[in-house]
């Protein structure tokens, strides 16, 4: 599934397979997803929940605002999260290899996985668990 946009918001409410999602001009709300994701935004923040394990990676970012990612329990990834204008904050349990520190965090979550790759130069990004 592919969505784009030059002048406005993105909002898909449940997804399977592979999606991506690009815009411009607004924020980027992905819920009950159901596979791997890209997406992207020049101009607001962006908000994934993945409820099953993606076997492709994932790469999310922004330039213009934060990064919330919700995950389901038992998904496993390689994380690599940073950001030039925030903070990165997580409540998973990832072991930390490589980078950690002021807008940083390289780790392997739940014994690590796919790739996903959190980018923002706007804000802060986050990892929740779902």
């Amino acid at each position: 599934v592919a969505v784009e946009t030059s002048g406005g918001s993105i909002s898909v409410d449940g997804a399977g397979g592979s999606l991506r999602a690009h815009t411009s001009g607004g924020g980027v709300t992905l819920r009950r997803l159901r596979g791997s994701v890209t997406a992207s935004t020049s101009g607001g923040s962006l908000s994934a929940e993945l409820l099953e394990q993606f076997n492709a990676p994932c790469d999310l970012s922004t330039s213009g605002g934060g990064i919330s990612v919700y995950l389901a329990p038992g998904i496993k990834a390689d994380v690599d999260a940073r950001t030039s204008g925030g903070d990165v904050e997580s409540d998973l349990p990832i072991t930390v290899q490589g980078a950690i520190g002021e807008g940083k965090l390289q780790g392997k979550l739940n014994g690590g996985g796919p790739l996903l790759t959190l980018r923002t130069s706007g804000g802060d990004i986050r990892l929740r668990s779902r």
